[in-house]
């Protein structure tokens, strides 16, 4: 009973708040709903006085939290400096002299670390932001915020809802410019920010490697970057394949689809006696299968030759134009692999019934020539491995995935 009545006391108690925040833009103070272009800004420092005072043994923690919030209160990135502990939360509130914490340009150690984010401060924020369409205009909001700690009648630990005992202070913050050109010099292509908001845009990630993908006849770059088009609701994957032979481009495009027809239809038999193991095992150390999702447990139906006398002879592609681009793509829903208990073949067995079979996920993919090199192939990519399967799902990023080229301008 003692803990609800100091509850109910510190609930009461902060219904009205004395406590402020101090901000300063290059060295100036900053009014509470001030407009700015980040752009602008040199150095950007916040302080707070008067906390409210917490009720004696009352036990919780305090975040000091910076968050960017969008047009639509959609939170962008966060970031917060944690208090656990009576003591050190009393330390922080209460200090002899208010503290200046310098949120730019960036100290070490950190004093703020952005939580959606693996690592980084309010400028590495920001400069993600700075193509993100949702941040031509953003709000960002200082809070200083105390969660009790209580127990249920089970003797359990729980934290109350978070009480302020600063005020919140917030300006807005033009951060992405949305006519700005954008360019992704990986695939040599350009595109107006303004473009890409309608499809949910939100950054470009080049850090990795399409690890998979090796020993591909011809091609230079056995790993290619990786480039990752995250978008809000979904990852387009993009590999910039460089060749090097005496081949044309058109060819080159050709073989490519070949043994990607070939990876599929190896992949749908491996229950079936009829494959030559050489020709699996080369197929797969290629690592095409990456692109499609194709494995064991996941292929593409029509291939499998037990059920489809044709098999050998589909195909994964289909042609398609877009504005001034063209090449080849493949859309396709996939089911399982189960194998029945009979005729063992590399660890699998006889195929099952069709009947047998679920949706496994969606993979849709993109090939053309890239207009700015011709000796070099751009792969699209989207993979569904997880979350509800759909029957329609691969149509409906099919249209997503030519929305986004549509709106790609490939210039040298």
């Amino acid at each position: 009973m003692k803990r609800i009545i100091i509850a109910l006391c510190f609930f009461n108690f902060y219904s009205v708040i004395h406590g402020q925040f101090n901000i300063t833009l290059n060295g100036k103070t900053v009014n509470g709903g001030e407009e700015f272009n980040y752009s602008d800004l040199k150095t950007l420092t916040v302080s707070f006085s008067n906390a409210e005072k917490l009720p004696p043994n009352i036990k919780g923690d305090l975040n000091f939290d910076i968050r960017i919030i969008d047009k639509e209160q959609k939170l962008l990135t966060r970031l917060t400096k944690s208090i656990n502990g009576f003591a050190a939360v009393n330390v922080f509130l209460y200090p002899k002299k208010p503290k200046e914490y310098v949120i730019l340009p960036n100290k070490t150690p950190y004093e703020f670390e952005v939580t959606s984010f693996p690592y980084g401060q309010f400028s590495d924020a920001c400069n993600r932001l700075k193509i993100n369409p949702h941040a031509d205009k953003v709000t960002v909001e200082f809070s200083l915020q105390f969660f009790q700690l209580n127990y249920n009648s089970n003797g359990v630990q729980y934290y109350e809802q978070p009480v302020d005992v600063v005020e919140k202070f917030s300006f807005s913050l033009n951060i992405a410019d949305l006519n700005s050109i954008i360019n992704c010099s990986s695939i040599n292509a350009k595109f107006k920010l303004a473009n890409m908001a309608d499809i949910g845009f939100v950054n470009i990630d080049s850090s990795g490697k399409w690890s998979k993908i090796k020993n591909l006849p011809g091609s230079v770059n056995n790993l290619p970057t990786d480039i990752n088009f995250i978008f809000e609701s979904t990852r387009i994957h993009v590999a910039n394949l460089v060749y090097d032979n005496s081949k044309t481009s058109s060819e080159n495009l050709n073989e490519l689809k070949r043994l990607c027809d070939r990876t599929g239809y190896t992949q749908a038999n491996l229950c079936n006696r009829n494959l030559d193991e050489k020709e699996l095992l080369k197929l797969v150390d290629m690592g095409l299968a990456s692109f499609f999702n194709f494995s064991n447990n996941s292929i593409v139906e029509k291939f499998d030759k037990k059920n489809n006398k044709n098999a050998e002879s589909e195909t994964l592609w289909e042609a398609f134009q877009i504005k001034n681009t063209s090449g080849f793509k493949s859309v396709n829903t996939l089911k399982t692999n189960v194998c029945s208990p009979r005729k063992p073949l590399y660890g699998g067995y006889g195929p099952a019934d069709p009947k047998e079979r679920k949706l496994n996920g969606s993979s849709v993919v993109y090939v053309i020539i890239n207009p700015t090199n011709p000796n070099s192939l751009i792969v699209f990519s989207y993979i569904q491995t997880e979350g509800k399967f759909e029957e329609k799902l691969a149509e409906q990023k099919s249209v997503f995935i030519e929305k986004f080229i549509s709106a790609l301008n490939f210039s040298k």
